[in-house]
Parts: C-alpha cells; sequence; structure tokens
C-alpha cells in the first residue's frame, strides 16, 4: 500500500485506537451502541507499568532471585522465557521461575505464566488455563493482564468478541493502572458511545500528562475534530509538534497528513514527504526495538499501511 492510498484511508490513529477516514477529517464519526453503558473511569493507582529489575546485570538477577526476590525472580523468568539478558530460551526454566515469582507475590508472573499456558510453552496448550493466570494478575493488580483479556474480548482473540466484556475488563485494568486499557477504552468510547466523548477526552489527557505521547495522535484528533471539547486546531498542531520532536511514529504520520492537506497549517509537500519518510523509520525501528508480542503487532501495522 503506497502512501498516496494511505492519506484517503487514514486521519491521525494509526495503530489501535481508533481508526480515522478521510470523510470523518471534519466531523464526527457515527456511533453505535454498546452493550452496556459506558462507566466513568479513572485509573485508583498511580499510573504504572509492570516491575522492572533493579539492575541489568542478569548475574545479579540471578543471585537476587535465589535469595528470595520476587521482582528478580519474575525477570529471570522473563529472560529464560523471551531469550534475553545473556539467557537462551529455555521454556522449563521460564516456566519454573515465573511460577517461584508468583508464589512470592509477583503479581505479573502470573500474567506470563497465562502466556505459557496460552502459547503451550513446556505444557499442553490451553486457552482455559491461560485465561485463569490472566484474571489471576489481574486480580492481584498486574496492569497489563485485564487489559490483554480486554484485547481478547475487544477483537476476538482465542474467546468469542464481546465488546461489553473488553469494556469491562479495559475499566479494571484502567483501575490497576494501565494506560493501555485507558487508550483502548477511550477508542471503544468513542466508536460505540456517543454520550461519552468528553469522558474519552479525559483519559487521553490523563496519559498525555504522564507522558504518553503514543496517545498524542488521539488526543490531537479529538481536538482537531472538536469531538467531546472545544474545537482548537492549534492545540492539536501543538500536540502533535511536541510528540513528533519525541519521535512518536503517529504523531509524525499525522503532521504528514496535515501538511500534504493543508489542513491547520500551510500546504507543504516537501515538508510532508519528508516527514512520510521519517514516520516510516520510527514504525520501523518500533518493530525492531519493541517486545515480542509489542514488535509482532506493529511490523504486521507498518507491513500493512507501509507495504514493507
Amino acid at each position: 500500500m503506497n502512501i498516496k492510498l494511505i492519506t484517503t484511508t487514514l486521519l491521525f490513529s494509526v495503530l489501535l485506537t481508533p481508526q480515522i477516514s478521510s470523510a470523518h477529517f471534519s466531523k464526527k464519526a457515527e456511533k453505535t451502541p454498546v452493550e452496556t453503558a459506558t462507566k466513568i473511569v479513572v485509573p485508583k493507582k498511580e499510573i504504572r507499568k509492570a516491575p522492572e529489575a533493579k539492575t541489568t546485570d542478569i548475574n545479579a538477577v540471578q543471585r537476587a532471585a535465589r535469595a528470595g526476590s520476587a521482582v528478580d525472580a519474575y525477570i529471570l523468568g522473563n529472560a529464560f522465557f523471551y531469550g534475553q539478558n545473556g539467557k537462551e530460551q529455555d521454556d522449563r526454566l521460564a516456566k519454573r521461575w515465573l511460577e517461584i515469582a508468583a508464589k512470592r507475590g509477583n503479581a505479573c508472573a502470573n500474567h506470563n505464566l497465562a502466556y505459557v499456558h496460552l502459547w503451550g510453552r513446556s505444557v499442553e496448550r490451553s486457552v482455559e488455563k491461560g485465561i485463569l493466570y490472566l484474571k489471576k494478575g489481574g486480580r492481584a493488580g498486574c496492569p497489563k493482564s485485564f487489559y490483554d483479556l480486554g484485547y481478547m474480548y475487544q477483537w476476538g482473540i482465542e474467546v468469542e468478541k464481546n465488546i461489553a466484556k473488553a469494556m469491562n475488563y479495559y475499566e479494571r485494568a484502567i483501575e490497576n493502572g494501565s494506560t493501555d486499557a485507558m487508550a483502548n477504552y477511550a477508542g471503544l468510547i468513542l466508536k460505540n458511545d456517543a454520550m461519552a466523548d468528553e469522558h474519552a477526552v479525559l483519559l487521553y489527557s490523563l496519559l498525555y500528562d504522564a507522558g504518553e505521547t503514543y496517545i498524542a495522535s488521539d488526543l490531537a484528533y479529538l481536538y482537531f475534530t472538536g469531538t467531546g471539547t472545544e474545537k482548537h486546531v492549534e492545540m492539536a498542531v501543538y500536540i502533535l509538534e511536541q510528540a513528533a520532536q519525541k519521535n512518536d511514529a503517529g504523531s509524525i504520520f499525522a503532521l504528514a497528513m496535515l501538511y500534504e492537506l493543508g489542513e491547520g497549517v500551510q500546504k507543504n509537500a516537501e515538508l510532508s514527504a519528508k516527514l512520510y519518510r521519517e514516520a516510516m523509520y520510527q514504525f520501523e525501528r518500533m518493530a525492531r526495538e519493541e517486545s515480542l508480542e509489542g514488535s509482532i503487532l506493529t511490523h504486521a501495522f507498518y507491513k500493512y499501511f507501509f507495504g514493507k
């Protein structure tokens, strides 16, 4: 797919939330009802990510894990699971250390144990057990566990598609502090609930203020179209420019489109082409540098949009 075709089918959102066609460039998208009313959900806990090791020295991590550290047992399990940090991939050792971390109280070890079973790594593949571990991880406070359940139900991955369940799990993930859940939840609101656009603006703003630049293109779209907030084109462009300076691929791509179309900025074909090339580079970098799961997903989108 070439760049010209992209510009006729996509506005700001180029990853997971929400995908807008050029037909909606200056008006709100049509809404469809969801099975349950949208709740106003904001994090009850500080926005956070899964715990990380205190050192990048895998030998020190291993010593700490053997001495009783739950976090380091979790990191060591991940090292064996993904074949990272100087460790060869070893499904048996990955499962062992993740189970040890979970027993010591590490919530996100349950999350990764879910994928041991969902992917059949050293055990017989079991979606049922995988979901049980995701629920266990979510109840224990792992931000990503309820998010993944929401994502599975949103897109019908390994389960029957159910938007109401997806939103429910995203709500619970948000309460655990998941920024990814906030983004997808806001996207579902914009797509499915005509009465909650202001809530979507709130969630995107919280994410942006927390430094999550990947959401900038979505927040900019809301300001650009006046969806859930007063229309403010200058603010939209400012948000995109700030995020683009931090190498956010979606924002660079959105700016490229604006300069190509002359929407909100002076039309500039040369700058637009330069920004498109930079966006392509950043998408490719994301595919190289992200985790195994993220890399697969990002590269799939990259291939779809850029035909690489």
